[in-house]
């Protein structure tokens, strides 16, 4: 789905230039088997009680190379805590930012095992493709026209893998990847007269509303929310291709995920539908 090696390139350049500290590195270690075998994460910041958000972006980042390094591709980046009231629940002022990669991918009206996951949850959301490449910051809404041509309804599939939930700081999500582990995409549509300020996702699990939401719950709009989203990637330095999908936030709350099967509607955008069960 990418469009060029830039991202390779430059998350295995990062990687090689600077090993992390030992400590550093049974922490990426952990995590990284821990996700892969559906099992709780550790937090970073009882393992490296001083950890900065800095510190926590280097670890996300290093994670995030390695991955890549062992043969993993990433397809784009999602915007976590794009609601207020959660940024102040962990004391920041900002969303926080995640890549996705193509192993989570599921197609539409496929069953989904709950594991590989810890405590999966399901949230409904829009995305948007990149159509060039973008290393620069976008200084206005209206300067996305340019960048950004199809939209497409998205149901991101997030594990918020630790065992213990309390005292979770947002150093903690950032050194885990923001939890992103499986979603779903939709067919794209064009945005040309289409208006992504006026979707409501409605999500049902067996034909009951479970979660009800609208495009202005991520940040209050989602071109404001797209634009965080590429500028906060173009400042810390992910790299933004062409193909890439950015997935805004959630819409309406986020549940967690139950066998049963779901629809998500998102009104002219489109549709998506899954099924979770157990595992056998």
């Amino acid at each position: 789905m990418r469009g060029g090696l830039l991202g390779l390139v430059f998350l295995l350049s990062a990687c090689a230039k600077v090993a992390p500290p030992p400590t550093q590195q049974v922490f990426i270690d952990h995590v990284i088997s821990a996700q892969a075998q559906g099992a709780a994460v550790p937090k970073v910041s009882q393992l490296l009680p001083a950890v900065t958000v800095a510190d926590a972006q280097t670890l996300q980042k290093t994670l995030v190379a390695q991955r890549v390094q062992a043969g993993e591709r990433v397809v784009g980046y999602k915007a976590g805590l794009t609601n207020v009231a959660l940024q102040q629940k962990f004391g920041i002022d900002t969303p926080l930012i995640g890549a996705l990669f193509a192993r989570g991918a599921y197609p539409q009206d496929r069953n989904i095992k709950l594991k590989p996951y810890y405590k999966p949850l399901i949230e409904t959301e829009i995305g948007f493709i990149i159509s060039v490449a973008i290393a620069e910051a976008v200084s206005a809404e209206t300067d996305l026209s340019q960048k950004i041509v199809m939209a497409l309804p998205v149901i991101e599939l997030p594990d918020m893998a630790f065992a213990d939930p309390n005292n979770l700081t947002a150093m903690d999500l950032i050194a885990s990847n923001v939890g992103a582990a499986g979603y779903i995409f939709g067919e794209p549509v064009t945005l040309k007269n289409r208006d992504v300020n006026k979707v409501s996702a409605k999500l049902t699990l067996n034909n009951e509303i479970m979660s009800q939401g609208h495009a202005s719950d991520a940040l209050g709009d989602q071109w404001v929310a797209l634009r965080w989203l590429i500028n906060a990637a173009v400042a810390q330095g992910w790299s933004l291709q062409p193909g890439d999908i950015l997935i805004t936030g959630a819409l309406g709350t986020v549940v967690p995920a139950q066998k049963g099967v779901y629809v998500a509607d998102f009104g002219d955008l489109g549709r998506i539908g899954f099924t979770v069960e157990e595992t056998p």
